[in-house]
């Protein structure tokens, strides 16, 4: 071991404590931002959701994410359930142009849902078809809960924009 690997492990004995509740208060604090955005933004793509459906998500693979998602039941196609799943994403694989993006997918739900894309986006908003899930993304602004309502309705205009058939 260098000494600089031992200097360094010396110093994380003392603040691990402090970096892992840093870290935990984060994902508190993007978890009920992520669900003041769904819950803010009312839509007709799935039944309304309380505070108790929005629970938190994080992963270490494919990039570094940390945001929130919910079981929701789909107004169309015929009342499909699905995942809805709004958070930020660092190092995106399928989503080369940025370091750190504002993500929104669906999945475990209808095939249709999952790869939807709508006619037309908000301003900003971007996707890329990645296996069989849809990414809408976009850079995140000074206003994070800007970012986040405009996600939901970014994936609500996907949820919408699937025939009923879907």
């Amino acid at each position: 071991m260098t000494d600089g690997e031992s200097e360094f492990l010396r110093a994380g004995i003392t603040h691990f404590p402090d970096a892992f509740n840093a870290v935990e208060q984060f994902r508190t604090l993007i978890r009920s931002r992520v669900a003041a955005a769904f819950l803010s933004s009312p839509t007709e793509a799935w039944k309304p959701l309380t505070g108790r459906d929005i629970k938190a998500s994080r992963s270490v693979v494919g990039g570094l994410w940390c945001g929130a998602q919910s079981k929701v039941v789909l107004s169309l196609p015929a009342t499909a359930p699905a995942v809805v799943e709004v958070g930020i994403w660092w190092n995106p694989p399928p989503i080369k142009a940025h370091a750190v993006v504002i993500c929104g997918y669906f999945w475990d739900g209808p095939p249709a849902v999952c790869r939807a894309v709508p006619p037309t986006l908000q301003s900003g908003v971007g996707n890329v078809l990645s296996g069989s899930t849809a990414h809408f993304f976009l850079p995140p602004s000074a206003d994070l809960d800007a970012d986040l309502r405009e996600m939901v309705k970014a994936l609500a205009a996907a949820a919408l924009s699937v025939p009923a058939s879907g």
